[in-house]
């Protein structure tokens, strides 16, 4: 028996926009660009029969996948699924003026193997690891289901695809995924491995780009 798992990041926000830190503290609601790509995803996706769609406690991913919700497809929150929590950086600039990545020495602890690093009243990779492992399991337990959608955050899923792949947390700057990219993974019910059929996908937002 096989899973069929499609991760999708949420559309755009004006904090992904104006380059801010969002993590789990700041519910941005989509931008007029992140509507589009919700649709997007709806017109290229619909066909599929899911049996269910899984968001974060964030509306940001509700409203990427609105138009999937609306049309039937049951929906369930799941918080385990959240974005990474950047505690006392949330909210702020991305980069400083001279255009240095503000988190860069956090980024250097992560390359360097330190799954434990994070910001101050933040969580680390491994915490992320932890709880979304968790939420996992509780879609993976819903054996009456084949075909699911997990609508989640850009830091969460580079997280949650160092876990799929069997990857340290140290190669997570190795998997960008960009707002409404969407990346599919096979689960087997017989050998309990997850297999990658696409990564990062943006072939349903191509028109966008035109």
């Amino acid at each position: 028996m096989i899973k069929r798992i499609y991760f999708a990041r949420h559309g755009e926000t004006d904090c992904n926009k104006q380059n801010l830190i969002q993590g789990k503290g700041i519910d941005a609601p989509l931008n007029q660009l992140g509507h589009r790509q919700a649709q997007a995803f709806y017109d290229h996706y619909h066909h599929i029969p899911f049996d269910r769609v899984y968001t974060t406690s964030l509306q940001r991913t509700r409203q990427s996948m609105a138009p999937l919700i609306a049309s039937g497809v049951p929906h369930e929150t799941n918080p385990g699924f959240d974005e990474m929590n950047f505690g006392i950086m949330e909210g702020q600039p991305m980069f400083d003026e001279q255009g240095q990545f503000a988190l860069e020495w956090l980024l250097t602890q992560w390359r360097n193997g330190d799954g434990d690093a994070k910001v101050e009243k933040g969580e680390s990779p491994n915490e992320v690891m932890d709880r979304i492992a968790k939420a996992l399991d509780q879609v993976i337990a819903r054996t009456d289901e084949t075909n699911v959608v997990v609508c989640m955050h850009g830091r969460a899923i580079r997280v949650l695809l160092c876990y799929l792949l069997d990857e340290p947390i140290s190669q997570m700057e190795h998997h960008p995924h960009n707002n409404l990219g969407v990346s599919l993974f096979e689960y087997s019910y017989d050998t309990e491995k997850y297999t990658p059929i696409f990564l990062a996908s943006y072939e349903h937002l191509e028109k966008l780009s035109m």
